[in-house]
């Protein structure tokens, strides 16, 4: 019996997160997918000129090539992700901060429900610093190329 309830809370758990999943993976992969395409031949090339190997291709040429284009994608998931988060949450469980501005609006607990906001805007905010820390430091020799 402890088996099945176990199963049950997985299945309960993974039902929850799989809108969030959905919301921030689409954007990442179409634009890693566009970063690959749009590598120009002309480095794959060269690369085989010099003797690199398949698997240096992808990891030397491709990649550092396409990392300009995960990390938009990878902002416009997080910020998709944390709206469909919230939602899902108002929606389908009875806890997190999505439920909890419900509740503290159905009780008219106007300064828990702006607290709930503020915290989550700072929760959102930092991890997109987070996110554009990690790209200044991954992406340092594209500086002054580009400009953000």
């Amino acid at each position: 019996m402890a088996s099945v309830r176990v199963l049950y809370l997985s299945v309960e758990l993974e039902r929850q997160h799989v809108p969030d999943r959905a919301g921030d993976r689409f954007p990442v992969t179409v634009l890693t997918w566009s970063g690959v395409a749009s590598v120009s031949n002309a480095y794959y090339d060269v690369a085989r000129t010099l003797g690199a190997k398949p698997s240096f291709l992808v990891l030397k040429v491709a990649i550092p090539a396409a990392l300009p284009h995960v990390f938009v994608g990878l902002f416009m998931g997080l910020g998709s992700s944390f709206a469909v988060l919230v939602v899902a949450e108002m929606i389908g469980v009875k806890a997190g901060l999505g439920w909890y501005l419900q509740w503290a609006q159905g009780w008219a607990a106007y300064s828990n429900m702006y607290a709930a906001l503020i915290v989550m805007s700072l929760l959102c905010s930092g991890a997109i610093t987070l996110l554009f820390r990690t790209r200044d430091r991954l992406l340092v020799w594209q500086k002054g190329v580009v400009k953000w």
